[in-house]
């Protein structure tokens, strides 16, 4: 995020200290903060009337007082309210990667971290445990396997996320048993909404994706994945199952609980 500075009159108007709600209460959620190793200090002589941000974001003097990347991690890991995610406005946003270096981890002891970008929908990250790379695909899908590259042009009509759109796609072959399969699924930006994790508070839009298998015995199955624009991956995820047999072993469910933004 770019920022431009302006000098604001010594009474800033109350309007433009509302923009960024409660940014002015930063000594509240610093002690969160440092334990991120965010380092939230005040910064010494950077105190003045006002600061515009881009996007038309504004915040008074106070909340300048501390560093840029102190009050960015601010709105990570607190949820703060952004332009055009709110849930009352949220309608799109466009998909993106977390910033190079931010480093996740997960309630199932998944620790990654962000490589950056390596295509429109695509991010690139690192695992911290084995160091292998792999890609995402709209932060949920592998972007290796072979039924995704093979609708990759689809997925990409879900870019700008927007609750409502969804792709159809199907495949058949070979299932686990041996037997011959056939399987059909719908992905969807089902909703928009805010999600608590032990990492923070973020607003998040719901990826559905809806598999329906026609192999012996045949199943329905749903997983969820909350991504957030302002994270740039996903916050949480969950598995169930609808209908048909338990898969072995069965997916468990997941969250972030830690985000360490560099």
């Amino acid at each position: 995020m770019r920022s431009t500075l302006r000098r604001q009159p010594d009474r800033p108007d109350r309007r433009e200290r509302q923009v960024i709600h409660g940014m002015d209460r930063l000594d509240e959620f610093r002690p969160l903060l440092d334990r991120r190793g965010q380092k939230c200090r005040p910064a010494r002589g950077r105190s003045i009337g006002g600061i515009q941000l881009g996007g038309g974001i504004q915040m008074s003097g106070e909340a300048f007082r501390y560093s840029r990347r102190c009050i960015l991690a601010a709105i990570v890991l607190t949820g703060l309210s952004l332009p055009g995610l709110t849930t009352a406005s949220a309608q799109t946003a466009e998909y993106r990667c977390p910033r190079v270096g931010t480093e996740l981890y997960y309630s199932d002891g998944g620790r990654i971290g962000s490589l950056g970008s390596t295509g429109t929908i695509t991010c690139r990250f690192k695992n911290l445990q084995t160091g292998q790379t792999f890609d995402r695909l709209l932060a949920a899908f592998a972007a290796s396997a072979p039924t995704v590259k093979a609708n990759a042009g689809k997925f990409a009509t879900l870019d700008p996320l927007q609750v409502g759109k969804s792709i159809t796609y199907e495949t058949s072959g070979a299932s686990n048993s041996g037997s011959d399969g056939a399987w059909t699924y719908k992905v969807s930006i089902e909703r928009f909404e805010n999600v608590s994790t032990p990492a923070g508070k973020f607003p998040s839009y719901v990826i559905l994706s809806v598999e329906n298998s026609f192999s012996a015995g045949g199943s329905r199955l749903e997983r969820r994945w909350w991504y957030s624009p302002t994270v740039g991956h996903i916050v949480k995820f969950e598995y169930k199952l609808i209908s048909g047999i338990p898969p072995k072993p069965y997916p468990s469910n997941w969250h972030l609980s830690d985000l360490r933004v560099m």
